[in-house]
């Protein structure tokens, strides 16, 4: 397994602190957070590093994001295929915790990336005490089959254009959520989201000018950062549509 930069620096109050502001911790115990506290440790990761690896026997535990955003990928021969993306509050590796395989994608820091890391076999010991945290992880597993789900049937039934505005839409609601007028920074460069969908780099880049078009049009430039898009909510729902 690569060495992440890895600190027991973590003070057990920081992360009580942090673990009761995730979706996963949330109805645990004060007893049981504190538990799981002690036992987490802070884990760095540079750009470009990998956090999980797909070749690897087992997961090294619960990854919980704290800063930065992460790609998971897949294998597919010769190249990877970006499957989805992860940022703040985010949780990873929970599959290969609960069944003992090895994980079932790689996860890579696309930022720098900063991660709660709580070791598997503390998990397993926690998870057996506390019905609350099997009742968390649960949510969390139907929410993956469900997104995985929803893009099998995107696959199937729309095309590149309102697939794309459909990822966009999901994006917004992450990066800007509540805005009526949000602006979204493209997490991937055009060959992974192609990756993902299963098309060319050309076909996602068509769509994106494809988007930039109407009055009013479902996306236009902001700023003069590169990547970054204002949305025009209704449009993109429409667009979405098909």
């Amino acid at each position: 397994m690569q060495n992440l930069h890895v600190s027991n620096d973590l003070k057990v109050e920081t992360a009580v602190r942090l673990l009761c502001k995730l979706p996963i911790f949330s109805q645990l115990s004060a007893e049981l957070i504190g538990t799981l506290a002690a036992k987490c440790r802070i884990k760095y990761a540079d750009e470009g590093e990998i956090l999980i690896d797909e070749s690897w026997p087992v997961s090294p535990g619960l990854f919980v994001l704290t800063a930065g955003e992460v790609r998971v990928e897949r294998r597919s021969g010769r190249e990877r295929v970006v499957i989805a993306t992860r940022s703040k509050g985010d949780s990873l590796g929970e599959l290969s915790l609960l069944d003992g395989l090895p994980p079932s994608a790689t996860v890579v820091a696309a930022t720098e990336v900063e991660a709660v890391l709580l070791p598997r076999e503390e998990f397993i010991v926690c998870l057996e005490r506390s019905k609350s945290l099997s009742r968390e992880i649960i949510k969390v597993l139907a929410m993956r089959l469900r997104e995985a789900t929803e893009e099998k049937v995107a696959v199937q039934t729309k095309d590149v254009r309102s697939r794309l505005a459909s990822e966009l839409l999901q994006l917004a609601s992450r990066q800007s959520p509540g805005n009526p007028k949000p602006v979204i920074r493209l997490e991937m460069s055009q060959a992974d989201i192609g990756g993902k969908f299963g098309v060319s780099r050309e076909s996602i880049n068509k769509a994106l000018k494809s988007l930039q078009q109407g009055n009013p049009p479902p996306m236009a430039p902001f700023g003069v950062n590169r990547g970054a898009y204002r949305l025009n909510l209704d449009s993109m729902e429409k667009a979405a549509r098909g």
